[in-house]
């Protein structure tokens, strides 16, 4: 951040994690920490809505934060005062692009229903090459790009992404997004960061676990007590497991999948 402010820098693009690492380093103390941006661009992957309202209370009140996929492009944009009245959501979606929310027959849902994310826009790809698309995310078909989000347009034509198709938890034959739980965790004090994934189990399929980054004197009861009070009893996780850092991917990321088969690995070898 210094570098920003002597270079007198106007323009930065940043993943959550990194502007994470920044509310950490400046706290909260009111006043833009970066005077000299113009724009400081954020996206690339999830950003809890009170990192959206730290970054613009504490680092620049010029954040914008984007929703885009390799695929489609970017689909929608949260800044100024929609990123005050919806942080929750990754913003309004973009004039030029037309966004549908499907079930797995391709029929579009009411708004506020949860289904997959299909896009077009004049920034998505043609085609993937040689064919590598996949059943959960990442096809062109008939034009329309599916990103592989799970996610709901409201009545105002304001985006949420739920989770990946991947990661949607089926316990008991309920379907359970992993983001409501995080959600729901991210609001405890002395919660850092909180991932949550499914796991496999004989009983019910699979079972709700979350890794958590927090403060020392966070404990597993803590957890236990804000999802009783925050969750229905179907979405409380069964697993906490603490975790010094969550691993992402170079664009922030959080790999769940190797959540899973941490959680998995750990299962297994219990007697």
């Amino acid at each position: 951040m210094e570098k920003i402010n002597s270079l007198d820098i106007g323009f930065a693009f940043v993943v959550p994690a990194t502007v994470r690492e920044m509310l950490d380093a400046v706290g909260k103390v009111g006043k833009p920490a970066l005077p000299s941006l113009k724009m400081l661009y954020c996206g690339g992957s999830h950003m809890p809505a009170e990192d959206k309202l730290g970054a613009v209370a504490n680092l620049t009140p010029y954040f914008s934060h984007c929703f885009s996929t390799t695929t489609t492009g970017t689909v929608s944009i949260l800044t100024g005062a929609d990123l005050l009245a919806h942080p929750g959501t990754e913003g309004r979606i973009l004039p030029s692009v037309r966004a549908e929310i499907v079930d797995p027959d391709g029929n579009v849902l009411a708004p506020g229903e949860i289904g997959a994310l299909r896009v077009r826009s004049p920034g998505a790809v043609d085609s993937i090459y040689k064919d590598r698309d996949r059943a959960s995310g990442d096809r062109i078909r008939d034009g329309w790009g599916y990103t592989g989000d799970l996610g709901l347009i409201d009545a105002d034509g304001f985006l949420t992404i739920k989770g990946r198709t991947s990661d949607m938890i089926i316990r008991g034959g309920a379907n359970v997004y992993p983001a409501e739980i995080e959600s729901v965790l991210s609001t405890l004090a002395g919660v850092q960061e909180v991932a949550v994934t499914g796991f496999a189990t004989r009983t019910l399929g699979e079972e709700i676990a979350v890794f958590v980054v927090a403060d020392p004197g966070v404990t597993e009861a803590m957890l236990v007590a804000h999802c009783r009070t925050k969750l229905p009893p179907d979405k409380r996780p069964r697993r906490f497991v603490f975790i010094d850092a969550l691993p992402r991917n170079t664009s922030g990321k959080v790999l769940k999948l190797d959540l899973r088969k941490m959680i998995e690995a750990e299962a297994s070898s219990t007697p």
